[in-house]
């Protein structure tokens, strides 16, 4: 009976001994671990990035435009040549002979005062603006050059009229003319006289023609 108590209290001695080892044991295992696990996800990672990651070269498929080339030819001129033909060319008139103004009294009458309206008439009043009309023609076989004309008007006092110059008439050529005036002289038998030329400035082949009269009678006062 003894030595089974000795034995009993053997086992639980060695019993004892190992749970005393298995719990140191532990208890180091649960301070080791923790501590390793830390140095295993704490470390640094010594990997570059860039030393895994290959570089991508992606080449350019985008061909640059292709911009047509013109070629230009340089041309040289040519001399021109014209060749200008007359059909029906005009005779020619020879500068030769002499002008002859030529002055006539067309008709008397009245320009209204507001409207500026010729009228012919020989029904004057001597509150009218009484006016005649006459024609000056080139009946020579050369141009008249610049020429001016003289009026001498039955106005009170007396007044004589002298124009501009006046354009040159060719052969042939006629121009006529409307002179008015007021304040006529209070009598009968008024005279007016148109003076082509009174200077004798253009060599004709007539001077009797360059002047011309008529009477203005019959105004009522």
């Amino acid at each position: 009976m003894k030595f089974m108590n000795y034995l009993k209290i053997i086992n639980n001695t060695i019993f004892a001994a190992l749970l005393l080892t298995g719990a140191f044991a532990g208890f180091m295992i649960g301070v080791k671990l923790p501590s390793a696990f830390a140095s295993l996800y704490s470390a640094p990672a010594t990997v570059s990035v860039a030393s895994v990651i290959s570089p991508i070269v992606i080449e350019s498929i985008i061909k640059p435009s292709t911009v047509p080339t013109v070629k230009t030819t340089e041309k040289t001129a040519g001399q021109k040549v014209e060749t200008l033909q007359l059909i029906n060319p005009p005779k020619l008139v020879k500068d030769v002979g002499k002008p002859d103004l030529a002055v006539k009294i067309l008709e008397t009458g009245v320009i209204d005062k507001i409207t500026n309206v010729w009228t012919a008439t020989t029904s004057l009043r001597s509150i009218d603006r009484i006016a005649v009309r006459f024609s000056v023609e080139n009946l020579g076989t050369k141009e008249t050059g610049s020429w001016y004309f003289n009026a001498v008007l039955p106005t009170y006092p007396s007044h004589i009229y002298s124009a501009n110059s006046q354009v040159s008439l060719l052969p042939g050529d006629r121009i006529e003319f409307t002179l008015g005036f007021d304040i006529v002289e209070k009598k009968d038998g008024n005279i007016v006289v148109i003076n082509v030329d009174p200077a004798n400035s253009i060599f004709e082949a007539s001077e009797e023609n360059n002047i011309a009269r008529v009477t203005i009678d019959g105004v009522s006062f």
